[in-house]
């Protein structure tokens, strides 16, 4: 007797037995289909802002755009998709930001009030879907001074598990001028006094030397003494 397969249709298939009589069914059987993630528990999913892989998320504008805008928002990471909407809320943590330059050891300060606008503080994350739509945070860059850069600590919070490392997004914003914006100070009467070295040929007949630091010249510099020795950290008095 020989047992042969048969797709009988896309759902069962049929197992004929053949002998000298001619073939009859013998069973049909319904194919299995194997999910691999099926069975993984929906306790290992988290809410979380993709922004904050980048740690800080710094973004670079020119301070002659009236404004600018970042993008921020939530996304949901598991093996499935959710069941119901999960909702979220957006907030700025002003204490994050001596966490983060105790960490770093830098001094950036928070951006002040009104340079910034969230697009929303609350979003949903719907059914089915894997984040938030796309938010906005306007940037009023003629409310932000000096040439250094600005942290903006932006933490989503919800009711669902949260992954921590990623709940807060360190946005670093900095406002570029296209040119020096400061009047230069007269230089008239000024002179070195003293200085600790300066590099008298390695850079050239026109630089190195210490009074390149006084002359208002961009293409020139001081710096301190490598060709013929190695001193220490550079120092300089000027007479005013």
């Amino acid at each position: 007797m020989v047992i042969r397969l048969k797709h009988q249709d896309h759902e069962n298939l049929q197992i004929q037995s053949h002998h000298h009589g001619g073939s009859r069914p013998v069973r049909q059987l319904r194919p299995y289909r194997c999910d691999l993630i099926e069975h993984i528990s929906d306790s290992t999913a988290v809410v979380y802002m993709p922004q904050a892989t980048r740690l800080p998320a710094e973004y670079v504008f020119q301070r002659n755009a009236q404004y600018a805008e970042m993008i921020y928002g939530a996304s949901y990471g598991g093996p499935h998709t959710p069941k119901s909407d999960i909702s979220v809320r957006f907030s700025i943590d002003p204490g994050k930001t001596g966490n983060f330059n105790d960490e770093f050891f830098t001094q950036y300060p928070i951006m002040p009030d009104g340079s910034f606008e969230l697009e929303r503080q609350e979003a949903v994350i719907a059914a089915g879907q894997v984040a938030t739509a796309p938010l906005n945070i306007k940037v009023h860059l003629d409310k932000l001074e000096g040439v250094g850069g600005y942290l903006l600590p932006v933490t989503v919070t919800s009711g669902v598990k949260m992954n921590e490392q990623l709940r807060t997004t360190y946005f670093l914003v900095k406002a570029l001028y296209d040119a020096n914006p400061f009047d230069m100070m007269d230089r008239t009467n000024w002179a070195v006094a003293d200085k600790s070295s300066e590099e008298t040929s390695g850079e050239g007949a026109n630089n190195g030397r210490a009074i390149h630091m006084l002359d208002a010249d961009p293409a020139t510099f001081w710096t301190t003494q490598w060709k013929a020795a190695k001193p220490g950290l550079p120092i300089m008095s000027p007479s005013i």
